[in-house]
């Protein structure tokens, strides 16, 4: 069953503050929104789909037992030993700026099986990219019709979306997931195959000049600086937290129907649990709307969790053995300690938006609110947060799917972009998200 207002202690109406917010919207926004694309859910995942998607970059891709994972959903004529030489895996590493040091982290367990590794470098062009662009597209379409498994680093979403985008690389990408090849990736690289994503994309540690910088040392030779495609924070060692703000990016919409949050138990350099602020995302995004029974729908992937994407639209859940996680040990509510750091074990979350109507009460004269019933007043309504821990396995559109709702796929199921149109032009219906978007392209131009 779904834990609303209550469990973790998360799920709770909206505050005020947004619901005034939400008035100072233009009528057109609300209109953008309403017109957002659907389909039924045996329509919505492409039936070639396969992939895994992680709650973290670096420490998940460095591990030996993800590369094994990854390595299963191959066709069975590539999976024996003696034919690993001839798998191809493409890297992107795009969200990290194309930094070795990333890449060598995040593709050393397959390098290690014999795979032969390749990496797409389309994040430094800078004044060049007006010269030779035929020669360039050439080669990124002969490298992804190449791959066999792509996998997108960690870093900054927002980035590496837009640039993947200004470079002509997006329908590329599409038509290898549409063909079998497994696309995968942590963090940012999780996100990024979804509609959109709860990212710390406003960390100004993640821009570009900022992690080229920060990882000079250790370009050149030196080891003390610690690879890793999130920051961190710890209460409890009397961490100073930083000013920045989650933000909701766009995907490219490859998974679509969900919002995808990771490191969904992890508390950054902000000091706000991603938990906490993504359900609050969910809600402003729903507040947004402007409808009565919004169709806001989230994933979240704890830090040591990853989706596993299987065909046919099947899916399972694997953990990191002996890491901690958001899900309490009876497996319905969230458990994280007084510092924001996770107590439970690792999971995967899908929470939905739910519109509930408050019992009413007795008005000032000390009438009786149900002999008002057919008066014509409307009972007072909020959002709230339903959420739970997805089974261990089953269908992508079970997960979607509010349990016992079967009219969901007649009805049609709302894609999550919120960006209008899903690009650049888009309008989105959380206007103040909108800004920090726009904001974040400035001070960390992709092209």
């Amino acid at each position: 069953a779904y834990v609303q207002n209550g469990g973790g202690g998360v799920y709770d109406a909206i505050p005020s503050s947004l619901a005034r917010r939400s008035t100072r919207m233009t009528s057109h926004v609300a209109a953008a929104a309403a017109d957002a694309p659907s389909a039924t859910a045996d329509q919505l995942f492409p039936p070639n789909l396969r992939g895994v998607f992680a709650g973290s970059g670096v420490e998940a891709f460095s591990d030996p037992s993800m590369a094994e994972v990854i390595l299963g959903l191959l066709p069975p004529d590539k999976k024996e030993e003696k034919r690993m030489a001839s798998v191809n895996v493409l890297y992107l590493g795009t969200a990290t700026y194309d930094l070795p040091l990333y890449r060598a982290k995040q593709t050393q367990c397959f390098v290690e099986r014999g795979c032969a590794v390749h990496a797409l470098d389309v994040a430094n062009f800078g004044d060049s990219e007006t010269t030779g662009s035929d020669d360039r597209s050439q080669d990124y379409a002969s490298a992804v019709e190449q791959a066999d498994i792509i996998i997108v680093s960690g870093g900054n979403t927002l980035y590496a979306v837009d640039r993947w985008n200004h470079v002509g690389l997006t329908p590329l990408l599409r038509r290898a997931m549409e063909r079998g090849c497994i696309m995968t990736g942590g963090s940012a690289g999780a996100i990024c195959w979804f509609d959109s994503g709860h990212s710390d994309s406003m960390d100004a540690e993640s821009y570009r000049h900022a992690m080229l910088q920060e990882q000079a040392p250790a370009q050149a030779g030196s080891d003390k600086k610690t690879v890793s495609c999130s920051s961190s924070f710890d209460a409890s060692r009397g961490d100073v937290k930083k000013e920045w703000k989650y933000v909701r990016v766009p995907g490219l919409g490859f998974v679509p129907g969900l919002v995808c949050c990771p490191h969904h138990d992890l508390t950054q350099s902000n000091g706000v649990l991603r938990a906490t602020d993504f359900d609050a995302m969910l809600l402003r995004t729903a507040v947004g709307l402007h409808k009565s029974t919004p169709t806001v729908v989230g994933l979240g992937i704890d830090h040591y969790a990853a989706l596993v994407v299987e065909g046919e639209n099947r899916y399972r859940v694997f953990t990191f053995e002996g890491k901690p996680g958001s899900v309490s040990h009876d497996g319905r509510s969230l458990s994280m300690d007084k510092h924001g750091k996770p107590t439970g074990r690792p999971g995967i979350w899908i929470k939905r938006v739910a519109a509930v109507e408050d019992a009413a009460e007795n008005d000032s004269d000390g009438n009786d609110p149900d002999e008002d019933a057919g008066s014509g007043k409307e009972k007072k309504k909020r959002f709230v947060i339903e959420a739970k821990v997805i089974p261990t396995e089953g269908k992508l559109q079970d997960i979607i799917l509010a349990d016992g709702d079967d009219t969901s796929l007649t009805t049609g199921i709302t894609r999550q972009t919120f960006f209008g149109d899903g690009h650049d032009s888009g309008v989105d219906v959380d206007v103040e998200n909108m800004e920090q978007v726009e904001l974040c392209r400035k001070e960390n131009p992709s092209s």
